[in-house]
C-alpha cells in the first residue's frame, strides 16, 4: 500500500474484514480500491470495513468506499457493512448521509453478524 494507509485483510466467517489504518484520501484512494479489487477477484461477496484504524478520509476515499459498495451490490449476494467510524471519520460519513444509505455498526462483531 501506499505511504499513509495500510490494508489488512482477513477471513471472518463468510465475510472478508478490510481493515484500512491511516489515510484514505486522494493520494492513497487508489491503492485502497486495488486492496478491494483483489478480494474481490478471490470472489468474495461479504465484505466489513471496519474503519476503527481510520484517521482521515477525503471525498476521494468516500468515492472509494462507495464504489465497493456499489460492486458489491451488483454481485449476487453482495453485501458490504461498514463498522466501528471514530472521531472526525465518523464526523464526515455522517455529514455525506453515509448513515441513511448504508448501516454503520458500532462494532465489528454487530457488522459481521448483520
Amino acid at each position: 500500500m501506499q505511504a499513509g494507509l495500510e490494508l489488512v485483510t482477513e477471513k471472518r466467517g463468510q465475510a472478508i474484514v478490510l481493515h484500512p489504518m491511516g489515510r484514505l484520501d486522494n493520494a492513497t484512494a487508489t491503492a485502497f480500491q486495488q486492496g478491494v479489487e483483489r478480494v474481490l477477484a478471490m470472489g468474495e461477496t461479504r465484505i466489513v470495513v471496519d474503519l476503527a484504524g481510520l484517521e482521515y478520509i477525503s471525498s476521494a476515499g468516500m468515492r472509494a468506499l462507495l464504489a465497493l459498495a456499489m460492486q458489491l451490490r451488483s454481485r449476487p449476494q453482495g453485501a458490504v457493512a461498514f463498522a466501528r467510524p471514530a472521531g472526525m471519520v465518523q464526523d464526515v460519513l455522517k455529514l455525506a448521509g453515509f448513515h441513511q444509505m448504508f448501516t454503520i455498526h458500532a462494532t465489528l462483531e454487530d457488522a459481521l453478524q448483520g
